[in-house]
């Protein structure tokens, strides 16, 4: 038997994965010449196939570059690269890009196929989020040793990081689990977290302070920058595990970067913790960040 020749194929998984109200519309192939001529100039290349078929597509250093500049913005401010995700599918990456989507609630395009109207009402229908797609970066290293330029080895990657001071959340870390890994390896990236709150590097004035606060300033008191930002877990049910039980385990495992301790005066005080907040995709998709969605340790 003959094998099917290859561009036929791919329309009819295209076709196959379309939603039954959108047949293929011309905006559809003006968007995927669009990517073909952003590869041609090697600012993106095909990264394989999500699981549903569709065609992954990953930004190249330059692109990266590229879409900094039309955001205007720094390029250390947007983030890295997930590399190798789409081999596998891009599960992860396309999580952390729908958790974006349901903190953030951006307005719906009124050039989809749906109407300028009807994208008014499920705009006024939608709960409200926080920031805007510029508000966020992806992919973001949290540095063990070397420099915002150069990282060292030994540290981490953020999911995604959000900066919405306009909307109440001055920093957020978030890191999003298909429910795949074990309690243990969200642990132990929680402790790397915690080496990179404690680093501090010199100012401009010979000082040593915090080094992710030469990266956002949150402002604040004396006391205040004694505080650390929150780190939200953000769990999707693809796999086996669930979100439940592996929230209670590496809450449980990571005790000591957010219990805090009682004073002489009565109180608890969190200095220098991790504020650790839990939830998962499929409320906060359905109710919005703004609704009481979260659970939180200490709290």
């Amino acid at each position: 038997m003959a094998p099917a020749d290859p561009g036929v194929q791919d329309k009819q998984d295209a076709q196959e994965h379309q939603p039954v109200w959108m047949p293929l519309p011309s905006r559809t192939r003006a968007h995927c010449a669009a990517a073909q001529d952003l590869k041609k100039h090697r600012l993106v290349v095909e990264a394989g196939h999500s699981r549903a078929g569709e065609r992954l597509w990953s930004l190249t250093a330059a692109g990266l570059e590229a879409a900094a500049g039309e955001l205007g913005r720094p390029v250390r401010e947007m983030g890295g690269l997930a590399r190798g995700a789409g081999r596998a599918g891009a599960a992860h990456a396309l999580c952390v890009g729908e958790t974006i989507w349901a903190l953030s609630r951006p307005t719906p395009d009124p050039e989809s196929p749906q109407s300028a109207t009807d994208a008014l009402v499920e705009a006024a229908r939608m709960p409200s989020g926080f920031g805007t797609i510029d508000s966020w970066s992806t992919e973001v290293a949290l540095l063990a040793t070397g420099t915002w330029t150069m990282a060292g080895r030994g540290g981490a990657q953020a999911g995604a990081v959000l900066t919405a001071p306009e909307h109440g959340v001055p920093l957020l870390f978030v890191e999003v689990d298909t429910c795949h890994m074990d309690a243990q390896r969200i642990a132990a990236k929680l402790d790397k977290y915690m080496r990179f709150f404690k680093r501090t590097v010199k100012d401009g004035r010979n000082r040593y302070r915090p080094m992710w606060r030469t990266r956002w300033d949150v402002g604040g008191d004396f006391s205040e920058r004694l505080l650390l930002p929150p780190l939200l877990l953000v769990f999707h049910r693809i796999g086996t595990r669930s979100p439940h039980s592996t929230w209670e385990l590496v809450t449980e495992r990571s005790r000591e970067h957010w219990q805090g301790h009682r004073t002489e005066a009565g109180y608890r005080n969190y200095d220098g913790k991790i504020p650790l907040v839990f939830s998962t995709i499929d409320v906060l998709r359905e109710h919005g960040p703004t609704a009481p969605v979260f659970h939180r340790r200490p709290r």
